[in-house]
């Protein structure tokens, strides 16, 4: 560990406070908070949020025998070290309402935030634990445990409070805690993942790399990257951990994932940060297999495959389901992807998933969204039934509707839902020395410092309904800067107008002396006819994925508590049957607006030919409907 020699991080993260959301982005987050599930699950679940107060008074020990953990079915015989899962709900919900709060809410909402934040330090003991165990279980189980992913899901909470307030002594209490938790299982001469049983929260833990990977960039301090380098190797001896994302597993060129699902997609990260801690080939070639893998488990929207469990199934857009936990952790390791590779591809994978597999899982008008989906959504009730051409779309589930919270499965994707966006933000932007990355486009406002003086770019747009954006630049007095942009792969070229370009692999640069300029960008494309790993033909217009839009009958599963929150399911009319391609689909421009409410506002929809005699159909973005068709089969004639 003393030898190892850290890769050199492509781009640099800047903080949550240079980067502030603009436009219809603004708006849904604001929604979000003010009327959605971000701004009020912690009513909708007060057992679970508030009325537990699980990092301080009400800490597992050895006594406690049951808790209410989220699930409504709940198994009364589960073991004390099961009982971690309020933490997730708690941690992953404040993550993402501190950064809703901080970035578009209210005093009122801020204060909460502030109050939240005390309380939390004020549970800090004195060797600087701060965590969810008493002392007769902290760092001492040996069954399943949630040790440190409590401390990563909350970790990266306050972490993102100390990049928005740079109050210092919160980063210092971070930096005390996790120096406890590597003291209590000191660098290779620990097993901190030998345990007799391993589920969700062990392999959870294992991301408490995340918390690491960025302290290293905050202090460049080596000591981090090599205790993540050491939870990687150690998780990788273990055959009862989920073991997708081990080197022997890996590099099997026949093995197929297996594990639960969320656990191998936000498993890219402790790999990638293992990889960048020590440049070891051996991590190289598991990284390398584990890019060279995602096609088959990717399907047309961007989303990773997993109703909650893999079991070696390949990406079906009709017959297996993404679950919503999966979609944000995955989008977050691209995001680490592009950060540390700086390769510009990760960010069309970014935009597809964010734009079409998880804006496509929210519920249109924003109280809910769906645990599970489908990319071919032909009902949503609950377990999802039998599709109208008899096909079983998945094994019975309650996950496949809209809601709130899903108490009945757990409260995990709610949260995560909460994330996605803020964590999307982080990513639009970024550094490589004097050089401003611009890898994610969308409305938002950065603010950075070049050689001292001040810069503010403000990017204006409609995207990704529309392929262009202007950037309008303010100084107080002119700031010499380079702007590198990605170049869109569904883009055919790039007309900028403002600015002098020079044409990368992949991305353009605009340089200049900027003070008050106005540069405008549209990106050049047509409608993309796609095919997916089955065969199937899909449309791409953009960076959207289209569908045939399907009529959804509604019934109201569950009225909650808090109105006007409530769970939904949503089905066919009878006789309705999947629309199949002719020998030569035509696909063009519609000449008229669409009708479907997106946050992102008018989008152009796309007039096809399908189905026999030529019937015309109008496709319109997969995040506009509940239900929809996305791929398309030949007929046979």
């Amino acid at each position: 560990m003393a030898n190892a020699r850290p890769l050199p991080q492509a781009f640099q993260w800047l903080t949550c406070k240079h980067i502030r959301p603009s436009g219809w982005l603004a708006e849904q987050m604001q929604f979000d908070l003010n009327q959605g599930f971000v701004g009020h699950l912690d009513q909708l679940v007060p057992e679970l949020i508030t009325e537990d107060d699980i990092y301080g008074e009400h800490r597992r020990t050895l006594a406690d025998k049951a808790k209410d953990v989220g699930s409504i079915a709940q198994d009364a015989d589960w073991e004390v070290q099961y009982l971690w899962w309020n933490a997730e709900t708690q941690s992953n919900w404040w993550d993402g309402f501190v950064r809703h709060a901080m970035l578009v809410g209210t005093e009122e909402q801020q204060n909460k935030v502030h109050r939240y934040i005390d309380h939390i330090l004020s549970t800090q003991d004195d060797d600087g634990y701060i965590g969810i165990y008493a002392p007769d279980l902290r760092y001492k189980a040996k069954g399943e445990n949630g040790e440190l992913w409590a401390q990563a899901a909350l970790f990266r909470v306050l972490i993102a409070y100390y990049e928005m307030t740079q109050n210092q002594d919160v980063l210092d209490r971070v930096i005390k805690a996790v120096e406890r938790t590597m003291t209590a299982w000191p660098i290779n001469e620990s097993k901190p993942f030998d345990v007799t049983e391993s589920y969700a929260g062990v392999g959870h833990g294992l991301v408490f790399t995340d918390v690491l990977d960025r302290l290293y960039q905050l202090t460049g301090k080596q000591q981090y990257l090599d205790y993540a380098h050491f939870l990687y190797r150690d998780y990788c001896r273990y055959p009862l951990c989920d073991i997708d994302i081990q080197l022997d597993a890996l590099l099997d060129p026949d093995y197929r994932y297996q594990g639960h699902a969320v656990h191998t997609w936000e498993h890219l990260r402790p790999l990638l940060t293992a990889y960048f801690a020590t440049g070891s080939k051996d991590l190289k070639a598991g990284l390398e297999a584990f890019v060279g893998r995602l096609p088959d488990y990717l399907t047309p929207s961007g989303a990773p495959i997993g109703d909650e469990f893999i079991l070696g199934k390949q990406a079906n857009a009709t017959q297996v389901g993404y679950e919503y936990c999966s979609i944000h952790e995955l989008l977050d390791g691209f995001t680490h992807m592009l950060q540390k590779t700086g390769e510009f591809s990760w960010a069309d994978h970014i935009e597809n998933m964010l734009f079409n597999a998880a804006q496509g899982a929210r519920h249109p008008d924003g109280m809910g969204i769906a645990y599970l989906k489908t990319d071919n959504s032909y009902s949503m009730l609950g377990e999802a039934g039998v599709h109208s051409d008899g096909c079983t779309a998945h094994e019975v589930q309650t996950r496949y509707k809209y809601s709130p919270t899903h108490q009945e499965a757990a409260v995990c994707c709610v949260p995560n839902a909460g994330r996605i966006y803020p964590y999307y933000l982080k990513a639009m932007w970024m550094q490589q020395q004097d050089t401003i990355i611009k890898p994610l486009y969308g409305p938002s406002e950065f603010t950075t410092e070049i050689n001292g003086q001040r810069l503010t770019i403000s990017e204006q747009t409609n995207y990704p309904a529309e392929h262009s954006v202007v950037l309008q630049f303010s100084a107080d007095a002119p700031v010499q800067a380079t702007l590198r942009c990605r170049l869109p792969d569904w883009a055919k070229g790039v007309c900028v107008k403002g600015a002098n370009v020079e044409l990368g692999e992949g991305w353009f640069e605009i340089s200049g002396q900027w003070q008050g300029q106005r540069v405008e960008i549209q990106f050049n494309t047509q409608p993309q006819l796609c095919t997916d790993n089955l065969g199937d033909h899909y449309f791409r217009y953009g960076p959207l994925v289209y569908s045939l839009p399907i009529k959804a009958i509604e019934t109201i599963d569950k009225q909650l508590p808090l109105e006007p929150f409530k769970e939904r399911c949503y089905q066919t009319e009878n006789g309705w049957l999947p629309v199949e391609f002719n020998h030569n689909p035509h696909t063009e421009l519609a000449s008229f607006e669409a009708t479907a409410a997106l946050p992102w506002g008018q989008y152009t929809p796309l007039r096809t030919d399908l189905g026999y005699q030529g019937q015309h159909f109008v496709l319109q973005p997969m995040a506009a409907h509940i239900l929809r068709q996305v791929t398309f089969k030949l007929k046979a004639w």
